[in-house]
């Protein structure tokens, strides 16, 4: 084999390693939902200390209904907050 064949497979072999790896790392980031706004629509659909508000009067788009969670605490219904941010799915934290 000639110089020149073996420098181009080489360097296609490390461009090829050097793109998996940048796509390996750039996967779509799983985004958590943002906490739903709105006036609530009727009662909340509870079992003892924990509950499912409406806030829209139809479905979204997806055909799912619209809410927000409630927990009782102290026998007042008070509504719950997720934690925001971005994470990535795959790997253990």
């Amino acid at each position: 084999m000639n110089r020149r064949l073996i420098a181009v497979t080489a360097l296609a072999w490390v461009l090829s390693l050097v793109s998996v790896g940048v796509w390996a790392q750039s996967g779509t980031p799983r985004v958590v939902p943002p906490i739903q706004t709105g006036q609530p629509v009727g009662d909340v659909i509870t079992g003892e200390n924990i509950g499912f508000q409406r806030i829209a009067a139809m479905p979204d788009s997806d055909g799912k209904i619209v809410g927000r969670w409630m927990v009782k605490v102290n026998g007042k219904w008070m509504e719950t907050k997720a934690p925001v941010g971005v994470q990535r799915g795959g790997g253990s934290n």
